[in-house]
Protein backbone atom coordinates (compact mmCIF):
# COMPACT_ATOMS: atom_id res chain seq x y z
CA UNK A 1 0.00 0.00 0.00
CA UNK A 2 1.33 3.46 -0.87
CA UNK A 3 2.00 5.70 2.09
CA UNK A 4 2.09 9.45 2.46
CA UNK A 5 5.19 11.13 3.80
CA UNK A 6 3.52 14.53 4.38
CA UNK A 7 0.26 15.83 5.74
CA UNK A 8 -2.69 15.75 3.32
CA UNK A 9 -3.65 19.31 2.29
CA UNK A 10 -6.62 18.48 0.05
CA UNK A 11 -8.70 15.61 -1.23
CA UNK A 12 -10.15 15.57 -4.72
CA UNK A 13 -13.09 13.32 -5.57
CA UNK A 14 -14.42 12.74 -9.07
CA UNK A 15 -17.84 11.10 -8.80
CA UNK A 16 -19.68 8.89 -11.27
CA UNK A 17 -22.73 6.67 -10.87
CA UNK A 18 -20.58 3.60 -10.19
CA UNK A 19 -17.32 4.80 -8.64
CA UNK A 20 -15.41 7.49 -6.79
CA UNK A 21 -11.90 8.41 -7.98
CA UNK A 22 -10.04 9.83 -4.99
CA UNK A 23 -6.77 11.76 -4.83
CA UNK A 24 -5.05 12.53 -1.53
CA UNK A 25 -2.78 15.53 -2.18
CA UNK A 26 0.10 16.60 0.08
CA UNK A 27 1.45 19.26 -2.24
CA UNK A 28 4.53 17.07 -2.73
CA UNK A 29 2.91 13.77 -3.63
CA UNK A 30 -0.45 12.24 -4.44
CA UNK A 31 -2.06 8.89 -3.84
CA UNK A 32 -5.05 7.76 -5.87
CA UNK A 33 -7.75 5.31 -4.87
CA UNK A 34 -10.99 4.12 -6.43
CA UNK A 35 -14.04 3.12 -4.39
CA UNK A 36 -17.55 2.11 -5.38
CA UNK A 37 -20.16 4.85 -5.09
CA UNK A 38 -22.08 2.96 -2.40
CA UNK A 39 -22.38 3.16 1.38
CA UNK A 40 -19.90 0.25 1.63
CA UNK A 41 -17.43 2.00 -0.69
CA UNK A 42 -17.71 5.19 1.35
CA UNK A 43 -17.14 3.24 4.57
CA UNK A 44 -13.91 1.95 2.96
CA UNK A 45 -12.97 5.52 2.01
CA UNK A 46 -13.48 6.72 5.60
CA UNK A 47 -11.27 3.87 6.88
CA UNK A 48 -8.59 4.82 4.34
CA UNK A 49 -8.71 8.47 5.42
CA UNK A 50 -8.37 7.39 9.05
CA UNK A 51 -5.46 5.11 8.11
CA UNK A 52 -3.66 8.10 6.56
CA UNK A 53 -4.57 10.28 9.60
CA UNK A 54 -6.35 12.83 7.40
CA UNK A 55 -7.56 15.76 9.48
CA UNK A 56 -11.30 16.42 9.05
CA UNK A 57 -10.56 20.12 8.40
CA UNK A 58 -8.79 19.23 5.12
CA UNK A 59 -10.99 20.41 2.23
CA UNK A 60 -12.67 17.61 0.27
CA UNK A 61 -13.33 18.96 -3.22
CA UNK A 62 -16.15 17.11 -4.97
CA UNK A 63 -17.23 17.75 -8.54
CA UNK A 64 -21.04 18.06 -8.72
CA UNK A 65 -22.50 15.31 -10.91
CA UNK A 66 -26.28 15.36 -10.95
CA UNK A 67 -27.35 13.44 -7.86
CA UNK A 68 -24.40 11.01 -7.86
CA UNK A 69 -22.30 13.13 -5.48
CA UNK A 70 -24.97 13.45 -2.78
CA UNK A 71 -24.27 10.20 -0.92
CA UNK A 72 -20.54 10.89 -0.89
CA UNK A 73 -21.05 14.40 0.47
CA UNK A 74 -23.56 13.28 3.10
CA UNK A 75 -21.41 10.44 4.43
CA UNK A 76 -18.24 12.53 4.55
CA UNK A 77 -20.11 15.43 6.20
CA UNK A 78 -21.54 13.01 8.80
CA UNK A 79 -17.93 12.10 9.64
CA UNK A 80 -17.04 15.78 10.09
CA UNK A 81 -15.17 16.40 6.83
CA UNK A 82 -15.15 19.85 5.19
CA UNK A 83 -16.97 19.37 1.86
CA UNK A 84 -16.55 21.79 -1.05
CA UNK A 85 -18.71 21.09 -4.12
CA UNK A 86 -17.52 22.62 -7.37
CA UNK A 87 -19.29 23.12 -10.65
CA UNK A 88 -17.88 20.73 -13.32
CA UNK A 89 -18.05 23.56 -15.88
CA UNK A 90 -15.46 25.44 -13.81
CA UNK A 91 -13.26 22.34 -13.74
CA UNK A 92 -13.53 22.11 -17.51
CA UNK A 93 -12.76 25.83 -17.89
CA UNK A 94 -9.73 25.49 -15.63
CA UNK A 95 -8.49 22.47 -17.58
CA UNK A 96 -8.86 24.33 -20.90
CA UNK A 97 -6.61 27.05 -19.54
CA UNK A 98 -3.83 24.51 -18.97
CA UNK A 99 -1.42 23.37 -21.65
CA UNK A 100 -2.40 19.71 -21.15
CA UNK A 101 -5.69 20.33 -22.93
CA UNK A 102 -7.45 17.10 -21.97
CA UNK A 103 -10.22 16.30 -19.53
CA UNK A 104 -10.59 12.88 -17.96
CA UNK A 105 -11.71 11.65 -14.55
CA UNK A 106 -8.11 10.93 -13.52
CA UNK A 107 -7.05 14.44 -14.58
CA UNK A 108 -10.08 16.00 -12.82
CA UNK A 109 -9.19 14.39 -9.51
CA UNK A 110 -5.55 15.53 -9.78
CA UNK A 111 -6.13 19.18 -10.64
CA UNK A 112 -4.12 21.49 -8.36
CA UNK A 113 -7.13 22.64 -6.35
CA UNK A 114 -5.28 24.14 -3.38
CA UNK A 115 -3.74 26.83 -5.59
CA UNK A 116 -7.05 27.78 -7.19
CA UNK A 117 -9.62 26.70 -4.63
CA UNK A 118 -11.10 30.16 -4.01
CA UNK A 119 -11.81 30.75 -7.69
CA UNK A 120 -13.38 27.33 -8.28
CA UNK A 121 -15.66 26.84 -5.29
CA UNK A 122 -19.38 27.30 -5.74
Amino acid sequence: MPTLTCEVISIGIDVSSQKLDICLNTGESQIEYTFTNTKEGLDSLIKKLELHSVNSSVPVIVEATGSYHWLCCLVLKEHGYLIKVINPLLTKKYERSSIRGSKTDKIDVNLPFPATINSLLV
